[in-house]
């Protein structure tokens, strides 16, 4: 009984830390694609 929910506890702390490495993923990618977007609007002359 008690094995199985560390078990659980254990699984869940590996699934959150994947969830937070996917968020910070796409928050970068998300930074980076809006940093480029606004550098294209800077350095392309209209």
């Amino acid at each position: 009984m008690l094995s199985s929910c560390l078990y659980s506890l254990a699984m869940m702390k590996d699934w959150l830390k994947l969830e937070i490495k996917n968020l910070r993923r796409e928050q970068m990618n998300i930074y980076a694609s809006n940093t480029s977007v606004a550098y294209q609007k800077e350095t392309v002359p209209s």
